[in-house]
């Protein structure tokens, strides 16, 4: 019975089209208020926990990349050479700033 339930699992679970690719079993204890919430959230996965999981660190790697780009971004904005070089550009670039656009009398 065990051969058949996994079976099914591997099916269902799409692990059946990331041959190939190595993959990490884990097993987590969770509150089952918590796994409700997340599936009731997470619409997308059709009640699939492997997929929830899989969702849910996608989400989190990305949020994490998008926190380190903003990081960079701002200690970029706070750079003096930086700024000096973006302001040189603003004065190159103001004489034709208004170019295409009409004048308001």
């Amino acid at each position: 019975m065990r051969f058949w339930c996994d079976v099914l699992c591997y099916w269902r679970c799409g692990l059946a089209s990331s041959r190939g690719q190595h993959i990490v079993r884990r097993s987590v204890a969770l509150p089952v208020s918590l796994v409700d919430q997340a599936l009731a959230a997470a619409p997308e996965v059709e009640g699939n926990f492997h997929r929830l999981v899989a969702s849910a660190l996608r989400r989190l790697i990305a949020a994490r990349q998008s926190e380190e780009f903003a990081k960079a971004m701002a200690s970029m904005a706070d750079d003096p050479e930086i700024q000096a070089e973006c302001d040189a550009i603003a004065s190159d670039f103001a004489a034709s700033a208004s170019d295409g656009l009409e004048q308001e009398p």
